[in-house]
């Protein structure tokens, strides 16, 4: 047991129950959007840094401003090519950066190796974690999160121990050095990744909270109830060590609201923000039970009412609209909640790490809470920083109640969480697999692990089970006309044009706003030649989406082949 209080024994247990649950990983594929980001960075190069810097994005991904990320792509595939295996060797690395980070920082802030090290061993072998390290797209983003951790912890390095009577220039200009530092990093995660724009609140709230030397300024809440121009001042003062990092954070914000705008990825669940917020009243409870027991996990999580997480084209709205305040469920989470910020209070002084978890994991995920829409309203890539929070929440409680013997539960829970990350990673193995673990967890409810689904057995060529998975997911939501339509072009593609025929007039029956099946009865007119009756359809297309370029060339060649035919 001695040895596990030495700080490079720890490391390298800490590496290696990073590395080796995720050694199984060098044999998946490009999974959901990976391949459209490598299509992408596979046209571009170095000269390309400004237009990357202006938001250029693969089609379908616009409604995020992450510059960094974009080039990182560029330049992993510059050095190393297209390959996998290259892609999630660099996953590895921000997966095992991030969790010496997580032990840094949490000996740093516990002043106990003992408690990093347990945090760090739990955090690094962790099964949450495998869709921020094992889907490439997310583990580009997480490399926001490495940097959000070296700011935070340059931070910490910066406001050490020492008192100002002690500090010579050396000294000095060392703290000055790591504090721009700090500030460099924090700029550099804001660029890649959104869930990092709550650095400065976590700066705030460790000074707020974990006030452990005269080196950090801290912030007494309750200056604010006897507020006078002497403690306003004063406030001020101590205030001044966080503005480069809240200005860093109005900088982001500026070139974002100018490059790209903010706006959102998809709508509010059921056309409502209210509707929103109620529902991850749900979405935050799952989190905090996925972080304790990580069981069931899945791409698009089933939420309260059966509603999809994933807010897709043609989702189903009922769920979310028959969400309201007074629901039992979302009365017990908010009771929880409450529960939990009483617990977080009334420990405040005398129990600050419960608070300080509590802080991290609530703060860490208000860029998810759904203020901007994502697309999705839970991942559980968001997790992969706020779980640190109750993580070290949790080992801390053990150490104080256990002392070291809470290091063999911390060793146990370990071993168990490396399996399952272990097995998980075989659900990211490729675009089959994946959705296929989706639909096993969730038979009845998930119609977008089913249409992505039949996408697989139709890119494998297996026809007859692509027809069975789309036809699952339209049963599950009728309002689903992508997965109708998808339908049809599964017949077409096998050389039944009538029964694709059938299918899209009964779609548009159906939704006669869904352009697209204009398009393809209309293609499949141009490859019947029948020219009058495709001109048709692509005039349908303007007729409701005037302006479409896509249906305007279809409409030109229709057009030429009228033109081309002998005139009577």
């Amino acid at each position: 047991m001695k040895y596990l209080n030495k700080t490079k024994f720890q490391i390298i247990i800490i590496l290696l129950f990073a590395l080796i649950p995720y050694i199984n990983i060098f044999q998946n594929e490009f999974v959901i959007d990976d391949s459209i980001f490598l299509n992408w960075a596979q046209g571009k190069n170095l000269s390309d840094f400004w237009n990357i810097f202006k938001g250029e994005l693969p089609l379908g991904h616009e409604g995020v401003y992450r510059p960094i990320r974009g080039l990182i792509y560029v330049l992993v595939h510059l050095f190393f090519g297209s390959s996998p295996f290259w892609f999630h060797l660099y996953g590895l690395f921000v997966h095992l950066s991030a969790s010496i980070l997580i032990y840094l920082i949490a000996t740093k802030i516990s002043k106990n190796n003992l408690i990093g090290f347990g945090t760090a061993l739990i955090f690094a072998s962790h099964p949450i974690h495998t869709e921020t390290i094992t889907y490439i797209s997310a583990s580009m983003e997480a490399t926001g999160l490495v940097y959000m951790l070296v700011s935070f912890y340059l931070y910490l390095l910066c406001h050490s121990e020492a008192k100002p009577k002690n500090l010579n220039r050396s000294f000095a200009t060392l703290r000055m050095t790591l504090y721009l530092g700090s500030i460099i990093f924090a700029l550099l995660a804001f660029f890649t990744y959104e869930m990092t724009l709550t650095l400065p609140l976590l700066i705030v709230l460790y000074s707020v909270i974990l006030r452990q030397s005269r080196r950090i300024p801290r912030l007494d809440p309750s200056l604010a109830l006897r507020m006078t121009k002497s403690t306003l001042r004063m406030v001020l003062k101590r205030s001044l060590v966080y503005l480069p990092y809240f200005l860093g954070l109005f900088f982001y914000f500026l070139v974002r609201l100018l490059v790209t705008g903010i706006k959102g990825r998809a709508p509010y669940p059921g056309d409502s923000l209210y509707i929103t917020f109620l529902a991850m009243f749900d979405v935050f409870f799952e989190y905090l039970k996925l972080i304790i027991l990580p069981i069931n996990q899945v791409n698009n999580h089933i939420l309260i009412n059966n509603a999809e997480a994933f807010i897709y084209r043609g989702y189903n709205q009922e769920p979310f609209k028959q969400l309201n305040i007074l629901n039992f469920e979302i009365l017990v989470y908010i009771l929880i909640y409450i529960g939990l910020f009483i617990l977080a209070f009334k420990s405040f002084k005398k129990l600050p790490f419960i608070a300080f978890g509590l802080g991290v994991f609530f703060i860490s995920l208000l860029p998810v809470l759904g203020i901007v829409p994502q697309g999705s309203l839970m991942n559980e890539k968001f997790l992969y920083l706020p779980s640190f929070g109750i993580i070290f929440l949790l080992v801390w409680l053990g150490f104080k109640y256990l002392k070291e013997k809470v290091l063999i539960i911390v060793l146990i829970i370990s071993l168990i969480f490396s399996f399952f990350t272990f097995v998980r990673n075989k659900d990211w193995k490729d675009n089959l697999t994946i959705w296929a673990k989706d639909a096993k967890v969730y038979p009845e409810h998930n119609a977008y692990a089913y249409f992505q689904l039949g996408n697989a057995y139709r890119e494998k060529g297996n026809l007859e089970l692509a027809v069975k998975n789309y036809q699952k997911s339209y049963q599950i939501n009728p309002n689903f006309s992508v997965a109708f339509a998808s339908l049809a072009q599964v017949y077409d593609l096998a050389g039944d044009k009538n029964t694709a025929l059938k299918l899209y007039n009964e779609l548009l029956s159906k939704d006669p706003y869904f352009w697209e099946a204009y398009r393809e009865i209309g293609k499949i007119y141009l490859k019947q030649e029948k020219f009058p009756e495709a001109k048709r359809e692509f005039e349908k297309i303007l007729a409701i989406y005037p302006g479409n370029q896509e249906a305007i060339q279809l409409l030109f060649v229709a057009q030429q082949e009228l033109d081309s035919l002998p005139k009577k």
